[in-house]
C-alpha cells in the first residue's frame, strides 16, 4: 500500500502524471504462459522498440529490466511505468517481481484491449507485438488501473475457497452419478429420498443396495437395523422402505458390477467430505480471528462459508471508496442501450465482474430473505411495487444483493455490526441536517 491515501486518488495522480510528463518510459507487456512480449514507448507517444521477447523466468525478467534501464539512460527517461493485461495467473509472476523491486506496475482491462485493437489497426490480424503496443497505447491514454492489493493471508484464503468450490462441484457430480445408479437398480428408493446422500440412504447402499437383498431379511430385522443406526428415521418410514423393495421394478442381473460402482462412488464421496472438512478447518484458522469476518457473521442469513468467500473476493475494504464499487466488482451494476428517445434494450446487470462473488451473493440473498426480517421486508416491498412486470423475482434478488453489498461496505468501513434499524437512523439524520440547512 502507498501510504494512507485512497487507491482512487493514487490512480488519478498516476494518470495525471502520465499525461503531463514528457520524460516517462511506458512499457506495455503482452503476457503469455511461457513467453512475454514488451513494447517501449515514451509518454509523448514515440515508439522506441515495438517488440522484446523474454521468458517467464527470472532471467527473462532481468532481461526486461536491463532493456528498460538502457532506454532510461540513453533517452533520459528517469520515470518508468509497466503495464500488462491480467491474463489468468500468468501476469502475477511478473507483477510481483516488479513490485518487489520497487517498480510501478498497472493493469489494463481485457475489454479495453480488445476494443482498442480496432482503433490501432482495422485488420483482424493479431500477434504478440501488436498486443504489446496495444497495452502501451492504453497506458499512454491513461486507461489503466491499479490491481486490488491483497496480502498473503487473503491470497491464501482465496486459494482455499477456490479449492472448496471445486470440491463442492465434484460432490454435486458424485450425487448425480449416485442417483443414477440407485434409479437403475432401485428406482422407488431413488424417488423416496430427496437427498441421495442422506444417512439412511448411505446405510442402505453400504449394506443392502438391491431390493432382493432387503427381501431376504425379515421386516422387523431390517427396520430395527436402520432405526438403531439412525435415530432420526421413524419406524414407519423404515417399514415403508421395506415395502418398496417388495414391489421394485429395478434392473437385475448386474449386481456385481453395480455393487462395485456403488462402493467406488461412496468411497469417493467420503474422501471429498473429508477434504471439505479439512479445507473448512484451514479457512477457519485464517478468518477465525479477523474482525471483518466476525462483523459479517452478525448479518442474519450470512454463514461462515459466505463470509469467508466475501472476504476472499473483496480483500481490503479500503481499496474501495463506495458500496457502488463493490456492486461493479460483482458485475451487478445495471447497463442498457439508449440513445436520445430510443431505448433498444431493457436494463440488465453487466456481469462484468467476479462470477464467484455473484454466485455467493445470490445464495446469501436467498438465505437472508428467509431469516433476515429487514432484507425480507425490502424484498417483499419490491415485489409489491413491481406487480404485473416481467421477471420480478430475479430483479428483486439483484436489488437485495446490491443492498447487501452496500450494507457490507458500511459495516466494514465503520467497523459496526449489522443493525436492522440503520436505514431509519440514517433517514432521521438526513432529515435533521435538512432542517438545519433550511
Amino acid at each position: 500500500m502507498q501510504g494512507k491515501r485512497a487507491a482512487k486518488q493514487i490512480l488519478e495522480d498516476l494518470r495525471e502524471e502520465v499525461k503531463s510528463s514528457q520524460n516517462m518510459l511506458l512499457v506495455g507487456i503482452d503476457v503469455g504462459k511461457t513467453r512475454h512480449c514488451a513494447c517501449f514507448i515514451t509518454s509523448s507517444g514515440k515508439v522506441l522498440r515495438r517488440k522484446l521477447f523474454f521468458g517467464n523466468t527470472i532471467d527473462g525478467f532481468n532481461k526486461l529490466l536491463r532493456q528498460t534501464k538502457f532506454y532510461q539512460k540513453n533517452k533520459n527517461l528517469p520515470k518508468v511505468l509497466f503495464g500488462m493485461e491480467p491474463s489468468g495467473y500468468y501476469w502475477m509472476h511478473l507483477y510481483e517481481f516488479l513490485e518487489l523491486r520497487g517498480k510501478r506496475a498497472v493493469t489494463v482491462s481485457p475489454l479495453a484491449v480488445r476494443r482498442n485493437r480496432e482503433t490501432i489497426d482495422v485488420s483482424k490480424d493479431k500477434s504478440d507485438p501488436k498486443d504489446a503496443y496495444n497495452v502501451a497505447d492504453l497506458i499512454y491514454q491513461g486507461k489503466f488501473y491499479l490491481p486490488i492489493y491483497r496480502d498473503k493471508e487473503i491470497r491464501q484464503l482465496k486459494r482455499l475457497m477456490q479449492i472448496y468450490h471445486k470440491l463442492i462441484q465434484q460432490k454435486a457430480s458424485l450425487r448425480c452419478r449416485l442417483r443414477g445408479v440407485v434409479g437403475y437398480i432401485f428406482p422407488e428408493l431413488e424417488t423416496y429420498f430427496k437427498d441421495i446422500t442422506a444417512k439412511s440412504m448411505i446405510l442402505i447402499l453400504q449394506n443392502f443396495p438391491f431390493p432382493q437383498k432387503i427381501q431376504k431379511m425379515r421386516k422387523d430385522e431390517f427396520t430395527s437395523f436402520l432405526v438403531k443406526r439412525n435415530p432420526y428415521l421413524s419406524w414407519k418410514r423404515a417399514e415403508k422402505i421395506y415395502d418398496l423393495a417388495a414391489n421394485s421394478v429395478g434392473i437385475t442381473g448386474e449386481e456385481e458390477a453395480t455393487s462395485l460402482e456403488i462402493r467406488l462412488l461412496l468411497n469417493e464421496l467420503k474422501r471429498i467430505n473429508e477434504n471439505i472438512a479439512l479445507i473448512n478447518t484451514e479457512v477457519n484458522s485464517i478468518v477465525g480471528k479477523r474482525e471483518d469476518y466476525e462483523l459479517l457473521l452478525t448479518i442474519p442469513g450470512v454463514g461462515p462459508v459466505t463470509a469467508a468467500q466475501v472476504i476472499a473476493e473483496i480483500g481490503d475494504i479500503t481499496n474501495f471508496s463506495s458500496g457502488r464499487q463493490l456492486i461493479k466488482l460483482a458485475g451487478l451494476d445495471l447497463c442498457g442501450a439508449q440513445s436520445g428517445t430510443s431505448i433498444n434494450t431493457l436494463r440488465h446487470i453487466s456481469k462484468r465482474g467476479r462470477k464467484t462473488l455473484r454466485t455467493v451473493l445470490y445464495q446469501a440473498v436467498i438465505n437472508c430473505i428467509r431469516c433476515n426480517s429487514h432484507l425480507r421486508t425490502c424484498y417483499l416491498r419490491i415485489l409489491a411495487n413491481q406487480q404485473g412486470k416481467k421477471k420480478v423475482k430475479p430483479k428483486a434478488i439483484v436489488a437485495i444483493a446490491c443492498k447487501l453489498l452496500r450494507i457490507i461496505y458500511r459495516m466494514l468501513t465503520e467497523k459496526k455490526a449489522f443493525d436492522p434499524n440503520y436505514d431509519k437512523i440514517l433517514r432521521e439524520r438526513f432529515f435533521v441536517q435538512a432542517l438545519k440547512v433550511a
